[in-house]
């Protein structure tokens, strides 16, 4: 119920304002907390000279008589005279920097530069004073270009000694700016070497490798269009199927790729082996002098056994066979001899070797030369076995070709060494070894077992002769025409 003698307006005046709001309070023990979080800057003076600043984020004004930091909270101005510089960062308070370049400048007054740099909208987040004259300054890059301008402006000693972040990035890209042409010029390269066929090759297999014919092949592939540099896109089954069928000399012929290489394989034909016609009389001869080691008859009559001498062309396996107890007939011989053979070869080498050494006398002379013409100056003695040493002096010049000849006559005499026996044995072997296989290979089978090889010396006084013997074993029996025929 409303009181009649009170109005509204009585009312209002009668109440007693409240006091304003005011923030939380901070516990006095958090109170170093708001200084780590990097919004207030922190300034601590040390002794009465320096003044360190934390927690701003970049110089506003550098003079000699102010000093105007930024920070979240405001700006710290720094008043005196003849203040300076001599490190300052922005978020000192373990904040990462984010400059991208740092700048060296050598000049007599950094302060005025930085005070210059920073009127016309430079921004630093590292300044030091390396030095009396030298200043080191980290920014980003728009301060940076600010920065050098105005040092090619005041003629001063600048220079960029390092870049990071998205500046180095820039300078990389820029240096190398031809690097993605490269690239793609390389991979265009590759890609076309890759796709195309480069080297084709031949190879022989099978026991008749050495009878394949390379040339043969190359223009049956030449006809086919295979070639160096063609694409790769080829069937190379068709390709041995072609080759197959335009060369009857080859069992198998096989193609494959191998990356940029085309590999072609043949196998060369084996001859059918000669058909055995028992009622062909003939009889079996030793193609070679020898001892014979074993013997396997097929069909025949043998006629020597293992341990006998025999002699080229002797009978080995006689081509006859028991038809009844009082009869033979005549047959083809077919069976295997083996023999062990020998060949030998022989080397003679001297004793001794030549050789000529120079006696001590000497004697020298000398004659003008020019145009072909000689004047002698002085004359040399000539020796019965000398060696002779010619010098050259030119005395004329470029223009005329005189020069001066000195001639100097070596008196020298043959004198003979004893070459040292291992020596001589050794190269004896050598070439007593060396005439035996040439033997084999003109007078042997090409067919063969190797067995024991050794060397003789004998001395006859002026020389040494070695007689080297090489041991084969194979077989011997032939028929008489292969024999007459070689």
């Amino acid at each position: 119920m409303k009181h009649p003698g009170i109005t509204r307006r009585a009312k209002d005046a009668a109440r007693v304002p409240k006091p304003p709001r005011r923030g939380r309070a901070i516990p006095p023990a958090l109170e170093w907390a708001e200084d780590m979080t990097g919004r207030c800057p922190r300034l601590t003076a040390v002794g009465g000279h320096s003044l360190m600043v934390e927690n701003h984020t970049g110089i506003a004004v550098f003079t000699e008589s102010r000093i105007v930091l930024n920070s979240r909270a405001g700006r710290v101005c720094a008043l005196g005279r003849g203040l300076s510089l001599d490190c300052a960062r922005a978020g000192a308070a373990g904040a990462s920097l984010q400059y991208e370049i740092t700048v060296r400048v050598r000049c007599l007054m950094p302060e005025k530069l930085i005070d210059r740099a920073t009127v016309q909208g430079a921004h630093f987040d590292e300044v030091r004073l390396v030095g009396e004259n030298t200043l080191v300054v980290c920014c980003g890059a728009a301060s940076a270009r600010q920065l050098l301008a105005l040092c090619r402006r005041f003629g001063l000693d600048a220079a960029v000694t390092g870049r990071r972040g998205g500046s180095a990035l820039r300078r990389f890209i820029e240096r190398r700016a031809t690097l993605a042409a490269g690239i793609a010029v390389a991979v265009a390269l590759c890609t076309l070497f890759l796709t195309r066929l480069w080297i084709v090759d031949i190879a022989f297999t099978g026991e008749r490798a050495s009878l394949g014919d390379t040339a043969a092949l190359s223009q049956s592939l030449d006809a086919l269009g295979i070639h160096p540099g063609m694409a790769r896109d080829i069937d190379t089954g068709l390709i041995a199927q072609q080759l197959l069928a335009t060369n009857r000399r080859y069992s198998y012929v096989g193609a494959r790729l191998q990356g940029v290489r085309l590999l072609v394989e043949a196998v060369p034909e084996v001859p059918a082996p000669a058909l055995y016609d028992v009622d062909a009389a003939r009889d079996l001869v030793c193609a070679r002098d020898g001892i014979v080691v074993s013997a396997i008859v097929r069909s025949g009559a043998l006629c020597v056994k293992p341990g006998d001498a025999v002699r080229r062309g002797q009978v080995l396996i006689r081509g006859e066979e028991q038809a009844t107890q009082e009869e033979t007939r005549p047959i083809a011989a077919l069976g295997e001899v083996v023999v062990r053979s020998w060949f030998t070869g022989e080397a003679r080498l001297p004793l001794t070797q030549a050789s000529t050494v120079d006696t001590g006398q000497r004697s020298t002379g000398a004659k003008l030369t020019v145009l072909g013409l000689e004047w002698p100056i002085s004359r040399s003695d000539n020796y019965s076995s000398q060696r002779v040493e010619r010098e050259y002096l030119p005395i004329g010049g470029l223009f005329l070709p005189l020069e001066i000849e000195r001639v100097t006559n070596v008196e020298t005499r043959r004198q003979e060494t004893a070459i040292p026996a291992d020596t001589l044995r050794e190269r004896a072997r050598a070439l007593a070894l060396a005439d035996a296989r040439v033997t084999l290979r003109r007078t042997g089978p090409t067919q063969y077992t190797p067995g024991q090889s050794w060397v003789d010396y004998s001395n006859t006084g002026t020389s040494l002769v070695a007689k080297a013997v090489i041991e084969i074993q194979s077989d011997a029996a032939v028929t008489r025409e292969a024999l007459q025929g070689g």
